[in-house]
């Protein structure tokens, strides 16, 4: 597990468990992550009565109340604990990026009337060497099963599963990046790429994920060298590729 501050000149490698209260780490990664996934790009900010993901526009044509985070906090913080104990077996790799000072979030939320607790002004804390810190962006990777990840994630038949195996040389199981944010105020200053490329420098063999077309992280993971294995339209909405590279 890495932990970076937002200068990036500070890294911690390897921080001890028993150096952090994970349960407050897990809360403070859910608070970010929730504000990313709500915001513009993904849009997944409330559900509607099918489950699905609704953002902004929608909620405001809905008299501006949110009945259901899409990601509450409170759920997420526990499925999040799971990640950062995994984070520290040779299983999983996790990037934190963090800042010694609170940040703004959710300002396009603060009209709305939204479930207590969800939706919070400002990153939350977590204590590192006893002292404050907001977690302001995440990487992690974990092995999964090959045949899952290509079948379920990429969508590839058994021919076709077969044939990536093959062309890649892949072993029963390989790396999934599942997620890569940065809240609103630091984007644009580099950092997702800080936070890819230290991931990267932990992990050894082929690494895959998701990504849209529409995204930002798309041209961001191309440039390290990720390939699509196949076209748009992996899933319904935003175009979604699945992306491979041998690392």
């Amino acid at each position: 597990m890495n932990i970076l501050k937002n200068n990036t000149s500070n890294i911690n490698q390897g921080v001890a468990i028993n150096d952090l209260d994970l349960a407050e780490v897990a809360k403070s990664l859910a608070v970010a992550y929730q504000s990313i996934f709500a915001g513009r790009i993904w849009n997944e900010a409330g559900r509607d009565k099918a489950g699905q993901a609704i953002g902004i526009n929608k909620i405001r044509e809905n008299g501006g109340i949110i009945d259901e985070a899409y990601f509450p906090i409170s759920k997420i913080s526990d499925q999040f604990l799971l990640e950062l104990q995994s984070a520290f077996t040779s299983e999983s790799e996790m990037v934190l990026l963090v800042t010694e000072e609170s940040s703004n979030i959710n300002d396009d939320f603060q009209q709305f009337t939204v479930p207590a607790g969800e939706f919070p002004s400002n990153t939350a804390p977590f204590y590192l060497n006893g002292e404050l810190n907001y977690v302001a962006g995440f990487c992690w990777a974990k092995k999964v099963s090959t045949l899952d990840v290509l079948q379920k994630r990429g969508d590839f038949n058994d021919l076709e599963t077969e044939d990536i195996i093959g062309q890649f040389d892949l072993d029963s199981q390989i790396y999934y990046l599942s997620e890569l944010g940065v809240i609103d105020a630091l984007r644009n200053q580099g950092m997702g790429r800080v936070l890819v490329s230290t991931l990267l420098e932990s992990l050894s063999g082929v690494v895959t994920l998701n990504t849209s077309l529409k995204s930002p992280a798309f041209k961001l993971f191309s440039s390290f060298g990720f390939e699509v294995l196949n076209g748009p339209n992996l899933f319904d909405r935003d175009g979604y590729v699945f992306m491979l590279k041998n690392n």
